[in-house]
């Protein structure tokens, strides 16, 4: 899953400014999904989000560490756990787990 970066185009006469800001716009999408992709399988956070909440923010791949079954899951792959840890909640957040 990639992010998206809306960045404001403004257009001129001038070919060369217009092909340049092209240029960085795409650059800067590139950027962005690079950071995006810093997260690793297996990470854990802490958020006082809801489970929608922070799916909606960080996406699909992060699920709650309450012991689910994460069969063919990459992170059930890579680490041949067919559950992902138990951690308890901490004054209302939640630790959520990225298996991908």
């Amino acid at each position: 899953m990639a992010i998206s970066v809306a960045l404001p185009i403004v257009q001129t006469t001038d070919r060369n400014v217009n092909q340049l800001q092209t240029n960085i716009n795409q650059a800067i999408q590139q950027v962005a999904n690079a950071v995006y992709l810093v997260t690793i399988i297996g990470e854990i956070k802490l958020s006082p989000l809801t489970l929608a909440q922070f799916q909606e923010q960080s996406g699909p791949q992060w699920v709650l560490c309450n012991g689910q079954t994460c069969t063919g899951s990459t992170y059930s792959s890579l680490t041949n756990n067919q559950k992902v840890p138990n951690i308890s909640d901490l004054n209302g957040s939640h630790y959520y787990i990225r298996i991908n």
